[in-house]
């Protein structure tokens, strides 16, 4: 009874994935093509077409053409906001008098009443030196006599000193005063000057660059800016066209009005990419999980000892296991893409033959890892964990299916080469959102079969040497 509804399952799913690919009138009607168109945005010679633009950036005040108007070779096109600008222009301008003032003064040295001035201090220094002098003299008289005191002498003497140095201090300022500025003091002076001048032409070249200028003859094709924008140094501000081309039977390039497309999943649906992931999850738990219990319940029953004195091979022992696990495998995966396409509306771009395929594949792995953890755990509980620990926690986590694996360190990139659900669920994307890529799934359903082939290898090696 139990064979009879095994194969009534089987021919249903089989009639339901012929049904499922059957055409129909649609489909023979109406032709889908996938793929991407390949858009360029190509500046040519400036003699093709122009891209004029402001060198200086700045609020748009005016513009005084609209699309399709011809302009002349100097035709006077747009204006920048030129206030700021100006006001540049004042400031150059006056530190270029200030800068013209300083070295005048470098030049012209001190004035005459400056000289003066220096020569009064001089006479009143030399006035006070001979004053000294003679108190000096007169202190020495009265010393030798015995009439004054030694600390009134050198009180004396001191004041002597520093009149006379004070003299010499106002001889050199006359000096300098008659001299005028140092030659290095005139050269920096003339250097400043010039640097306020270069200033004053920078700032006035930007002030003319607030009024854009048609560079030749042509068409204006667009209005890249509108009035009132903050205009960046470089932006286009017009697409123009030359018109000397119509001459050589040139028109001008139609307009093109780019939108942006995702190539695959275009209304960027999370659940276009979670359901894929999903369900490899499923196929995970029901591969690795369930069949980890498979010989550690035989264990912890006592049976497996039963099992292992019948005639029937290893082989044989192994593939009992795990088929009833690969027919609920196969009816889940029929099960999840039904609800995933006609309960959740996912589109299914790929075929139903390729996702059961790779589903199959898929399995060879998953069920090779459970039935390895139930070979060398004789513990339900040991075995559970130790497949929720090394298959559903990998499919889950590093599969792809919740994080980019693009994203993750490098050392888990790596790891992720040997877990067979990144393969999984990348198939299973491209299946629903890309279409049958064959390349693509050849290649991964190899990589798993191979990890798979590594699983029943260990399981065969683990059974015989209990075995013996």
């Amino acid at each position: 009874m139990k064979k009879m509804v095994i194969l009534i399952l089987v021919a249903s799913a089989v009639v339901g994935a012929a049904y499922w690919q059957w055409p129909t009138e649609n489909d023979e009607q109406n032709l889908t093509l996938y793929g991407n168109v390949d858009i360029r945005e190509v500046q040519l010679g400036f003699r093709v077409s122009g891209f004029p633009g402001f060198r200086v950036s700045g609020r748009l005040a005016q513009m005084h053409f609209e699309e399709g108007d011809q302009v002349a070779a100097g035709d006077e096109m747009a204006t920048l906001d030129a206030q700021p600008f100006r006001q540049g222009v004042a400031l150059a301008n006056a530190r270029v008098a200030e800068a013209e003032a300083r070295l005048l003064k470098l030049r012209t040295g001190s004035r005459m009443q400056e000289i003066q001035q220096a020569q009064a201090r001089v006479d009143e220094a030399e006035a006070a030196l001979e004053n000294v002098e003679r108190e000096y003299t007169r202190q020495i008289e009265l010393t030798a006599k015995k009439l004054s005191s030694q600390s009134l002498l050198d009180t004396a003497i001191a004041r002597r000193d520093q009149a006379a140095a004070r003299l010499e201090a106002n001889r050199e300022a006359l000096k300098l005063a008659l001299e005028g500025s140092r030659t290095e003091d005139i050269a920096a002076g003339e250097a400043a000057l010039a640097a306020a001048r270069v200033q004053l032409s920078q700032a006035q070249t930007q002030l003319d660059d607030t009024l854009l200028r048609a560079p030749s003859n042509g068409i204006i094709l667009t209005r890249v800016r509108e009035p009132g924008a903050i205009v960046a140094s470089g932006l286009p501000v017009y697409s123009v066209f030359a018109t000397w081309l119509a001459g050589e039977g040139l028109a001008p390039p139609p307009r093109i009005s780019l939108e942006q497309r995702f190539w695959f999943n275009p209304e960027l649906q999370s659940r276009a990419m979670l359901i894929p992931g999903s369900i490899a999850v499923v196929m995970t738990m029901i591969g690795t999980l369930l069949t980890a219990l498979v010989v550690s319940r035989e264990w912890e029953c006592g049976s497996m000892e039963a099992i292992m004195s019948t005639p029937s091979r290893i082989n044989e022992i192994v593939l009992s296991k795990i088929l009833p696990y690969f027919l609920l495998g196969g009816l889940a995966i029929a099960g999840c893409t039904f609800l995933a396409v006609v309960v959740i509306g996912i589109p299914l771009q790929g075929s139903f033959g390729a996702i059961i395929l790779l589903s199959v594949a898929f399995l060879f792995p998953a069920l090779g890892q459970g039935l390895m953890i139930s070979t060398l755990a004789k513990n339900q509980f040991v075995a559970s964990q130790t497949a929720v620990m090394t298959g559903f926690l990998p499919a889950f986590l590093l599969s792809g299916f919740l994080f980019e694996i693009q994203s993750m360190p490098w050392v888990i990139q790596q790891l992720t080469y040997v877990i067979p659900a990144r393969y999984y669920v990348s198939s299973l994307q491209t299946a629903f959102l890309a279409g049958d890529v064959w390349t693509l799934y050849l290649l991964d359903m190899a990589k798993m079969v191979a990890v798979g082939f590594v699983f029943f290898g260990i399981t065969r090696l683990n059974l015989r040497e209990r075995l013996d």
